[in-house]
């Protein structure tokens, strides 16, 4: 089977091919074309959070989760606002 060249269209397919064409959710012609813009020579930014590892005792841990489940957050949010709230009454000397 060959390619065959495709058929020219007379004017009211031509009309009907505008018509679709023209709608919103209709492909473009071409697939658009993205650029990518080099990255600025600053450092990369460091992330504001980092990663530690714990032991805690289980009871403790069972009493976070609790703690995390009736506030509807998440295990690592109590035990950084716990940190938090230890650190500030702490350092109020």
């Amino acid at each position: 089977m060959s390619i065959t060249k495709r058929p020219t269209l007379s004017q009211g397919e031509a009309a009907i091919a505008a018509f679709i064409s023209g709608a919103p959710d209709a492909r473009p012609a071409a697939p658009p074309v993205v650029t990518v813009e080099p990255q600025s020579p600053t450092a990369p930014r460091r992330p504001r959070k980092k990663k530690i590892s714990m032991d805690i005792d289980a009871e403790l841990l069972e009493r976070v989760d609790r703690a995390a489940h009736a506030m509807g957050i998440s295990r690592n949010a109590v035990l950084a606002l716990g940190a938090s709230r230890f650190v500030d009454e702490t350092m109020r000397d």
